[in-house]
């Protein structure tokens, strides 16, 4: 059956990437709902330094890179705009990836907020290349697909070495940047 209409008021533009978001975030919505919160951790760190890391992290994300992109006369607003999505999406869908990724059961401590964060600098700086070449669609699937191997390759490389880590990778910058 071809759509002669699009579907839940969408433009023949944007396509499927309306629902097949909402679709996305409600599955994103029930994985947090069934996740487990471990707090344990939360008394033995410095909680100011660990906010105002995870605010610089977060800003850099949505202001550096967002506002980085406005350079393209062509796409200054959209690429504020995807930066955003791409940060929210990715954040939320890292969190999860790579804490069943590293522990094998969804338990979600202080910092798995900030190693989304970092996670999502990966997805961004590949955005940078591709901005208006890509559809929303497909940015939402690079999104996924990206996090998925990124939180893999990242997980691999800290738990393959865990009893002597071959790299020293202060913030996660090595493992971004090569990634």
């Amino acid at each position: 059956m071809a759509m002669d209409q699009p579907l839940l008021g969408g433009t023949t533009t944007t396509g499927m990437f309306g629902p097949v978001g909402l679709v996305i975030q409600a599955a994103i919505t029930a994985a947090f709902w069934n996740a487990k919160l471990d707090l344990s951790s939360a008394n033995e760190t410095d909680k100011s330094s660990v906010y105002n890391y995870y605010v610089g992290v977060a800003l850099m994300m949505f202001v550096g890179f967002g506002y980085l992109m406005t350079f393209l006369k062509a796409y200054g607003i959209g690429a504020v705009g995807l930066t955003m999505f791409i940060t929210c999406l990715g954040v939320e869908f890292a969190v999860l990836i790579e804490t069943y990724m590293g522990k094998g059961s969804l338990e979600i401590d202080f910092l798995s907020l900030l190693n989304g964060n970092f996670a999502v600098a990966a997805v961004l700086i590949s955005f940078g290349g591709l901005i208006g070449k890509i559809s929303p669609m497909q940015i939402t699937v690079l999104t996924l697909v990206e996090l998925v191997c990124y939180c893999a390759n990242k997980v691999f490389f800290l738990k393959q070495y865990d009893s002597s880590p071959l790299i020293a990778d202060c913030g996660g910058t090595i493992i971004i940047h090569v990634f």
